[in-house]
Parts: structure tokens; sequence; C-alpha cells
């Protein structure tokens, strides 16, 4: 089975770790099936939350966008400052 690779920014990346791999059948899979697939393999529910922004190949995209195995996820905490 092929996997992919995604990393995490932000506070995340503090409970999910900087970079993980996960399995990914031969069909591709959408952002939210990512997201709900991450959110119940780890507990996490914060993973849910859409203010968590998914990235494909370094452009923001939508919950509905497809992830094949070329392709690299990744997931942003908002950031707070003043």
């Amino acid at each position: 089975m092929q996997s992919i690779q995604i990393e995490f920014f932000g506070r995340i990346s503090d409970r999910m770790g900087a970079k993980l791999s996960c399995e990914m059948g031969s069909a591709a899979m959408t952002v939210g099936q990512l997201r709900e697939r991450l959110s119940q393999d780890y507990d996490y529910d914060e993973l849910l939350k859409l203010s968590i922004r998914p990235v494909i190949n370094d452009g923001m995209v939508q919950e509905s966008a497809l992830i094949t195995l070329d392709d690299r996820v990744a997931f942003f905490s908002p950031l707070s400052g003043g």
C-alpha cells in the first residue's frame, strides 16, 4: 500500500508531531476524508475544526480537494498575536 506524507504546523504539531505518514489506497481521497481519518486514528477532534487550514502542494485548498499519492499535504493551525 502507498502512503502520503503529512506535515503539521502551529499548535496541532504539538499533538501530531511535525510529520507523519498515512497509508493510502490506490484511490484518491479528499482533504475532508483525510481530516476525518486522522481525527479518528489519533483521537484528536481538533483536526476537524475548519480553522485548521489544509494545504496541498503549497496552496490552500477546500475540504473537497482531492489528494493523490504525489501531493504534499499540510495542516496549519491559526496563528495569533498582536
